[in-house]
C-alpha cells in the first residue's frame, strides 16, 4: 500500500529558486513520517480535487503522491499557496524567515477547514473553533483537548478547555537548562577520552531523559493568582490537568527564549528528551497507553532539519545508513542543532534510546569544547564545514551477501570519492579546533614557566649566564655522577641576543628568539610556536603582530570577546562604545541560560 513505509534517506529534496523552504520540508517530513497520518491521509488521494487554484489541502495531496511514488519532495506549489493565503498576516512569504511550528498549525487547520466545507483555509477564526467531532485528520490524530481545573483557596472551582485548534503541548527548555552546571562539563576538558569509562564525578549528562519528568512536575505544581469569584480576597488557585481523549500523535513544542543557543545547551536539551511516555504520567486523568518517540524537529539559525526514527536507527542530514542515537547526538552537537518539537506515536511497548554513559560523557566533553572554541574567537565551530554537515557519518554502509563469502572490492565512484574528500576535510577541521581548546585548557590547568613570560621581566645577558651557572651547580649537587663536560655539551645553541640555551630549549627565555633551524613564529603571550602561514596563534588565538591583548574587547551584555576592529558585538550586536573599555583578558565565561519562565503560547 502507498502508506506502508516512508524512508527519509531515499527522499530527494527539490531545490526551488527564491526562498528557504526548509521549514516547510521539515514539516512535511514530520507529517509523512507518522504512520497513522499516512494511513489516514492516503484515503484522500482518490477523492476528486477540483479546486482552482489548488487549496492547501490539494497541494499537500500532490506533494504526498510525489513523495510516495517518485521519492521526490517538491514543496514549491504548496509554499506559493501558503504565502498567498497568509499574505495579510505576512506569514510564509518568499525570502522571509518562517516558523515551522506555525506552518504545521496552518496545514492542520487547513485540513480541518477542508473537512467542514470552509474555504478560508484556516484564516476564518470561527471556522477553526467549529467542532468537527474528530472527523478531520487534524483533530482525529493530533487534537489535544486538555481541561484545566481551578480550585481556589476560597474553595471555588472552575474549568476551562484549551483552544479547539490546539495541537501541541508547550514546554520551556529553561526548566532543564536551569538544572545544568557549566563547571561539571568544564571538568571533562582535562579528562582523556580513554579515562571517561571510569569517570565518577557528576556531569550534565545525568539529565538524560528528564524532560517529561520536568514537565510533569511543572503541571502538578501549577498555580495562578486568580479566582472565578470577583469578590474573592485570596485569589490563589491550584491548577490540575486532565486529558479525556488522548491523541494518536502527541506533539511537544519546546520553547527557547533566544535563537543564540550554545553547543552545550543543544546537547543538554537533546539528551534530556524522554523516549517513552504515557499520557497518564503527564496529565494524571488519562490513558496508560505507551507513546514512543518517532521524530525530532531541530533548528539552528533559520534552518530546520527533521530526524526520523525507524526501529533503532535515525535518518538525518549528514547521517548514512544504520546510524543510531549516538551518531545523531554527535552530528547535532557539532552542528549546534537544538530540538524544538518532539513527535510521539502510540505504541505497544516501550522504546529505549541506547547509549552508554561513557559515550554521553564523550559527547558532553565535545559539546563543551565546541562551546569554548566559539566563545574564544567569536566564530561558529561549523561555519566552514562542507555541505552543512560534519561528514562523519554520511558514508553509506555496504551490505554484503551471505551467499558469497568472497566478494570483490566495491568500485569507488566519483560521488564516493567526493564524499570521502568532504568527510576528511571536515574531520581535519574538527580535530584542529578541539586540539586548540584542549591545548588552551591544559596550559591553564598546568602552567609552565614559559607560559608566563609576558608577566616576567626579560633576563639580561649577565643574569642569563648566572642563571645557567646556578642550574649547573644545582645539578652537580644532586647528581653524584655529574659530568661537567656533559653539561657543557647541553648548551649547544647560542641566541642572537647572546644568551646560551640548553639543547632541549626551542625558545630563548631572554628574547623569545627561536632556536636555529626551527621555522615559525613565537606568540608573545603564550610562547606557542606557530607555522609562518598562521595569522593567529593556534593556542591562544592572539594575532601574529599583536602587541597587546587589549586588542580584544569584552561585551558587557553577553560576555563575548571581539577583535578591536569590530565596532559592535558579533553576538548581541551591542555597540563597542556601550561596553566596558577595560582590556579583555581572553578567558571563558559561563553559560547564560534563559530566564526560568513558562510560555503557554
Amino acid at each position: 500500500m502507498l502508506y506502508e513505509s516512508f524512508n527519509l534517506e531515499e527522499i530527494l529534496f527539490e531545490k526551488n529558486i527564491g526562498g528557504n523552504d526548509c521549514f516547510l520540508e521539515s514539516v512535511i517530513c514530520l507529517l509523512f513520517g507518522c504512520y497513522e497520518f499516512r494511513k489516514s491521509f492516503s484515503q484522500h488521494i482518490d477523492t476528486p480535487h477540483t479546486c482552482y487554484p489548488k487549496c492547501i489541502s490539494c497541494c499537500l495531496v500532490s506533494v504526498y503522491k510525489s513523495v510516495m511514488t517518485s521519492k521526490t519532495l517538491d514543496v514549491y506549489n504548496l509554499r506559493v499557496r501558503l504565502s498567498t493565503v497568509f499574505k495579510n498576516k505576512s506569514l510564509f512569504q518568499q525570502n522571509h524567515k518562517s516558523d515551522a511550528i506555525e506552518c504545521l498549525n496552518a496545514i492542520l487547520n487547513a485540513l480541518h477547514c477542508k473537512q467542514i466545507g470552509d474555504t478560508s483555509e484556516g484564516i476564518n477564526e470561527s471556522a477553526l473553533n467549529e467542532n468537527c467531532r474528530s472527523s478531520c485528520i487534524s483533530h482525529n490524530l493530533f487534537s489535544l483537548g486538555v481541561i484545566e481545573s481551578y480550585q481556589c483557596e476560597c474553595e471555588s472551582q472552575s474549568q476551562t478547555e484549551w483552544d479547539y485548534s490546539n495541537y501541541c503541548q508547550y514546554f520551556n527548555i529553561a526548566d532543564i537548562l536551569s538544572q545544568a552546571d557549566l563547571k561539571k562539563s568544564k571538568n571533562l576538558l582535562i579528562v582523556p577520552i580513554i579515562k571517561l569509562k571510569n569517570y565518577k564525578n557528576d556531569a550534565n549528562c545525568d539529565l538524560k531523559g528528564k524532560m517529561m519528568t520536568s514537565l510533569q512536575l511543572k503541571l502538578q505544581t501549577a498555580e495562578v493568582d486568580c479566582c472565578s469569584r470577583d469578590n474573592c480576597k485570596k485569589k490563589k488557585s491550584k491548577i490540575s490537568f486532565s486529558l479525556p481523549k488522548p491523541p494518536s500523535i502527541y506533539l511537544l513544542n519546546i520553547i527557547w527564549e533566544s535563537d543564540e543557543v550554545s553547543h552545550l545547551d543543544s546537547f543538554i536539551a537533546t539528551i534530556s528528551i524522554t523516549e517513552s511516555i504515557t499520557m497518564k504520567e503527564i496529565y494524571g486523568n488519562s490513558t496508560s497507553d505507551i507513546y514512543n518517540l518517532r521524530g525530532i524537529l531541530f533548528y539552528k539559525k533559520s534552518h530546520y532539519e527533521y530526524a526520523l526514527r525507524t526501529d533503532n536507527f535515525w535518518a538525518f542530514k549528514g547521517l548514512g545508513e544504520e546510524c543510531g542515537w549516538y551518531e545523531l547526538l554527535k552530528e547535532t552537537t557539532i552542528m549546534n542543532y537544538h530540538p524544538i518539537c518532539l513527535v510521539y506515536e502510540r505504541s505497544l511497548e516501550s522504546y529505549i534510546l541506547k547509549i552508554s554513559h561513557s559515550d554521553l560523557l564523550e559527547l558532553e566533553k565535545l559539546a563543551c569544547e565546541c562551546y569554548f572554541y566559539e566563545n574564544k574567537i567569536n566564530e561558529d565551530f561549523y561555519n566552514d564545514f562542507l555541505d552543512d554537515c560534519t561528514g562523519l557519518f554520511n558514508t553509506r554502509k555496504k551490505k554484503s551477501s551471505s551467499n558469497n563469502p568472497i566478494t570483490e572490492s566495491p568500485k569507488i565512484t566519483q560521488e564516493d570519492n567526493y564524499e570521502s574528500q568532504h568527510q576528511q576535510k571536515n574531520l581535519e577541521i574538527i580535530d584542529k579546533r578541539i586540539k586548540e581548546v584542549r591545548i588552551s585548557e591544559e596550559k591553564k590547568s598546568n602552567p609552565k614557566p614559559s607560559d608566563n613570560l609576558e608577566t616576567k621581566k626579560p633576563l639580561s645577558k649577565s643574569e642569563t649566564k648566572q642563571s645557567n651557572c646556578n642550574n649547573i651547580e644545582k645539578s652537580s649537587n644532586n647528581d653524584p655522577v655529574f659530568d661537567e663536560k656533559k653539561n657543557v655539551n647541553q648548551k649547544s645553541w647560542k641566541c642572537s641576543c647572546g644568551s646560551e640555551n640548553l639543547n632541549d630549549w626551542d625558545i630563548c627565555p631572554s628574547c623569545q628568539g627561536l632556536k636555529p633551524g626551527i621555522q615559525g613564529w613565537v606568540c608573545k603571550f603564550c610562547t606557542n610556536i606557530n607555522n609562518d602561514s598562521e595569522v593567529r596563534c593556534e593556542a591562544c588565538f592572539s594575532y601574529k603582530n599583536q602587541n597587546s591583548q587589549s586588542e580584544f574587547w569584552k561585551c558587557s551584555k553577553c560576555d563575548s570577546f571581539n577583535t578591536g576592529s569590530k565596532f559592535s558585538c558579533s553576538k548581541c550586536k551591542s555597540m563597542k562604545s556601550q561596553v566596558s573599555s577595560k582590556p579583555a583578558n581572553v578567558a571563558y565565561s559561563g553559560v547564560r541560560y534563559p530566564k526560568n519562565n513558562i510560555r503557554k503560547s
